[in-house]
């Protein structure tokens, strides 16, 4: 395994992994959930944040498929989804920020307590 991959390549091998799959399983009620599979798999095996498509963008996540699917190229879909897994990120990280903020948050209010009730004896 090439320890010098970029982690744009790598995202773009896992979408076009991802994609591949579709295009070859033979059962359509099986293979998005096993293409998630393929795709997280390689994800996880590089270390890359997970992607997700928004709900929001399921008409142009189907309409980019399409393309891939009836052109074989892999271009659009890339593109879609590597704007997916950062618009993932961005969550993740707005998510991870305003937890930190109620963790502190909370933290300073403990402390103020527990100073609150040290001066007074309690």
């Amino acid at each position: 395994m090439n320890q010098n991959i970029t982690r744009d390549r790598i995202q773009q091998l896992a979408f076009t992994a991802y994609a591949e799959f579709l295009l070859i399983h033979p059962q359509d009620d099986g293979s998005r959930r096993m293409s998630g599979i393929i795709l997280r798999s390689i994800e996880t095996m590089f270390n890359t944040p997970l992607t997700k498509v928004s709900v929001a963008d399921i008409v142009d996540y189907s309409s980019t498929l399409e393309i891939f699917l009836d052109k074989k190229d892999t271009s659009k879909f890339n593109d879609f989804m590597l704007l997916q897994h950062v618009n993932t990120v961005k969550e993740d990280i707005r998510l991870l920020s305003s937890k930190r903020m109620d963790f502190l948050n909370n933290y300073n209010d403990d402390e103020q307590e527990r100073a609150g009730g040290l001066q007074t004896g309690i």
